[in-house]
């Protein structure tokens, strides 16, 4: 591959049903012409949505940007459990729905807030260093133990004929074919995903996001599309610093002086060059309350 000099930022991607997302990294690195991308936050293969790529210099803010929380639509088939969790997996068990409305409702309400729930068996979970989809490959048994999961503004949107829909948010590390199994268990039917369609991920929004085809056949320019984030606006909600020369030269070497640390709020802090418009380093506190640099980026 020839490389060229690829724009720095993340590219909102929504990515299409039946590819992974280490596919659409491959497919981005030749459209980009860059083997500098990564992803932050996997999509199964069934799944649609927003998937966050990462180019050049960003990809050193993945750790950040994956601590964020996601959305997504989701639509389950009750009486039915299968091996992965969604419909595309071996059907387990079929069983009759007798279950009402009102108790499918109050099974979704209970089902908010911190849980602690399994991890499906075809997640890239490590155990014992081999991820929980080899062992279920293999059809090899392992002890997995619950997780803490949290899921949020839950929204029931309909009930018909066995299948139902909503829209949910939650935390990172947790598992939506987690949460739709446990209202099956809790229903006493089973249940499994028909479908998931990220559409948040904290801070971007399915809305910003473009197809890679269109990045294919349109050729479209990074810098004029509306899916595509420059790095210095890679995270929004944390609180920008200005740096003059003398304080970027001494950051590049190390240190922060102490007139970049004024008036701080939060934890993390993205530091722009006051010269270039650029992110030059991103600074977190630390659990002793010192300020320290996380990252100095050099485009």
């Amino acid at each position: 591959m020839t490389e060229r000099k690829a724009p720095h930022g993340a590219v909102l991607v929504d990515k299409a049903a039946g590819c992974t997302s280490h596919d659409v990294v491959a497919c981005a690195r030749r459209i980009f012409q860059t083997k500098e991308v990564g992803h932050a936050g996997t999509l199964d293969p069934d799944a649609t949505g927003l998937l966050v790529l990462l180019l050049g210099e960003a990809t050193k803010m993945s750790d950040y940007i994956l601590c964020g929380d996601k959305g997504y639509e989701v639509s389950a088939r009750l009486g039915v459990e299968t091996s992965t969790g969604d419909i595309s997996g071996q059907v387990l068990n079929q069983s009759a729905v007798n279950v009402s409305k009102e108790q499918i409702a109050n099974a979704v309400v209970s089902l908010s807030g911190d849980l602690a729930l399994l991890p499906p068996m075809y997640s890239a979970i490590k155990i014992k260093g081999k991820k929980l989809y080899e062992f279920a490959r293999k059809q090899e048994t392992v002890e997995i133990e619950p997780r803490p999961m949290r899921f949020y503004d839950l929204i029931l949107e309909s009930i018909q004929e066995g299948e139902i829909k909503l829209k949910m948010r939650c935390s990172k590390g947790s598992y939506v074919r987690s949460w739709v199994t446990e209202l099956g268990r809790r229903l006493g039917c089973g249940a499994t995903v028909l479908s998931l369609r990220r559409t948040w991920s904290e801070p971007f929004l399915i809305n910003q996001a473009v197809s890679l085809e269109e990045f294919r056949v349109e050729g479209l320019d990074l810098n004029r599309v509306s899916s595509f984030v420059p790095l210095s606006e890679c995270a929004p909600h944390w609180q920008s610093l200005t740096a003059n020369a003398d304080e970027e030269k001494t950051l590049r070497n190390g240190r922060v002086m102490p007139s970049l640390l004024a008036n701080l709020s939060g934890d993390n802090f993205k530091v722009i060059s006051g010269a270039s418009g650029k992110l030059i380093s991103i600074l977190s506190r630390d659990a002793s309350n010192q300020v320290r640099i996380k990252r100095v980026f050099n485009y």
